[in-house]
């Protein structure tokens, strides 16, 4: 797992918070934390519960399989807490793609497992206010789908199966796929279990829409911006804070502050998205809920795609974005500059 350094931004009680031996060095905004971050394909909650008791976290991976029974077909198998993000994050490294996420909220307690138990157990009156490591109770996923070939598939088909497959599902949280300006696609909860057991409906936290001026600078500091924004701007359903972003990008640590536009009424997602297209590489977004503290946390990562290295092991590599590929890398218009 890759070392993460990271801003963290804590609106309500300044309370030091312990996370599971990753280095954070955080600010707070009242809905949006800012943290600089190498994403290592595995999600925020993941990371917090890989070291947890239960057998099938600790002793399989997700992965994707492969068949060619008179047609090809591939399944991907999940075993974490957000199993439908973590099957996003295999199929976007197993095509190349680019599919954003956006997490519906946990709040029912049938659907939250404390995975710091035994830590609270044993030491009683330890910052009682804490509420950190209490996970979504995602169950065990898979979902099959058609394929072109091995390693090719319609984009398109395999996310409405994938959803198809979880929404019928007893995991968390309702989902919708819906198309970006790019003309990419981004999943988003668009429904949850209530505190009292009722469905409710969704308001994703980046459907608020802001005006924010961005001057060239670093990535890190562009989404403190729009999270300002958001902040200032917006409440949603469950009055949650978007307070926790991990900035990742690639290379590790870019040499320029370049990313800038000028953004009138328009989505927090539309703002981060035509931030994120001005990098050489491409990005991906996830939107992940912390039941307990009731945030958001919002990670960015390098696009990769899974390939063979030269010593014949799997490897994955960054994806360059198109528009840096020729004629000294030139910067297109971006939708809102």
């Amino acid at each position: 797992m890759s070392a993460v350094t990271s801003l963290r931004l804590v609106a309500s009680k300044e309370v030091e918070i312990p996370y599971m031996g990753i280095a954070k060095d955080c600010i707070v905004l009242i809905g949006i934390s800012l943290c600089l971050s190498i994403h290592s394909q595995t999600s925020t909650t993941s990371q917090k519960t890989d070291q947890q008791d239960e057998p099938r976290r600790t002793q399989r991976d997700d992965t994707i399989v492969h068949e060619n029974n008179g047609s090809p077909t591939a399944t991907v198998f999940t075993y974490g807490r957000t199993p439908l993000q973590e099957a996003i994050i295999q199929i976007n490294e197993e095509y190349g793609w680019t599919v954003s996420y956006e997490d519906a909220p946990t709040v029912n307690a049938a659907e939250i497992v404390d995975d710091n138990a035994e830590f609270r157990r044993s030491r009683p009156g330890f910052h009682p206010e804490l509420q950190d490591g209490y996970s979504p109770n995602g169950q065990p996923f898979q979902s099959t789908f058609n394929e072109i070939n091995e390693h090719r598939a319609d984009e398109e088909i395999v996310l409405e199966k994938l959803l198809l497959d979880y929404n019928a599902s007893t995991n968390p949280g309702r989902y919708n796929l819906r198309r970006t300006p790019h003309g990419g696609y981004f999943v988003v909860g668009t429904s949850y279990t209530s505190e009292s057991g009722l469905k409710a409906e969704n308001t994703a936290i980046l459907d608020c829409q802001i005006s924010v001026t961005v001057t060239p600078t670093s990535l890190h500091d562009a989404l403190q911006l729009v999270a300002d924004k958001v902040n200032d701007t917006c409440k949603n359903n469950l009055r949650a804070k978007l307070d926790g972003i991990f900035a990742g990008e690639w290379p590790m640590w870019p040499d320029e502050d370049d990313l800038y536009g000028t953004y009138r009424d328009q989505t927090a997602r539309d703002v981060i998205l035509d931030l994120l297209d001005q990098e050489e590489y491409l990005l991906v977004y996830s939107v992940e809920y912390a039941p307990g503290l009731n945030v958001y946390y919002l990670e960015t990562y390098p696009a990769s795609k899974k390939t063979v290295g030269v010593d014949g092991n799997q490897i994955s590599e960054p994806i360059r974005n198109p528009k840096f590929i020729s004629e000294n890398f030139p910067f297109e218009s971006g939708a809102g500059r």
